[in-house]
């Protein structure tokens, strides 16, 4: 299922930076760098990339099988990853944008960019937005509601992606 369509983005004023280049070189260097790569390959899950601009979704997770990355953003990566980690938890059970699933994903997204010390990747101002865009809530007291009602579920899956990182390096998790 796709995520992060091209209606979420906002393009940045004045860009001089480097767009982004879906070329094969280009994206197997960026997929190369991904933090916690080792744990979607330990989990058998292939990561590819496309050229964003050129479809509706800017990511997309096959369950159990690939991550798409229509874009070189990290917290694209970290959303995907989840639906990933909450697959394997058997909580992923909608096929398709499914509110909850979006805001776990999200929400967990941001939360472990923000772990790995890479807290402007986390985009928490971005995932406010997107979160917001997936809520019934209009209000920031039903907002933090709905949120509520999925943390564990996020602290789950992003528990699940830790643990695992920490098993590849040979390190034993930390008692919960």
């Amino acid at each position: 299922f796709a995520v992060h369509g091209l209606e979420d983005t906002v393009p940045i004023p004045n860009f001089q930076g480097e767009s982004y280049d879906a070329s094969v070189a280009t994206g197997r260097a960026f997929v190369a760098a991904l933090p916690l790569l080792d744990v979607a390959q330990a989990w058998g899950i292939t990561v590819t990339t496309y050229a964003g601009s050129e479809g509706r979704g800017l990511g997309y997770a096959r369950p159990g099988e690939q991550i798409g990355l229509g874009v070189a953003n990290l917290s694209t990566w970290a959303h995907e990853l989840v639906h990933q980690a909450e697959h394997r938890l058997g909580a992923l059970t909608k096929r398709g944008q499914d509110r909850e699933q979006e805001i776990v994903a999200e929400l967990g997204g941001a939360v472990l960019l923000t772990v790995l010390d890479q807290r402007a990747d986390a985009d928490w101002g971005g995932a406010y937005h997107y979160i917001k865009s997936y809520a019934k809530a209009k209000d920031g007291e039903g907002l933090l509601r709905e949120i509520m009602q999925v943390t564990s579920r996020m602290a789950a899956a992003v528990k699940h992606i830790l643990d695992a990182a920490e098993a590849l390096r040979g390190e034993q998790p930390a008692a919960a």
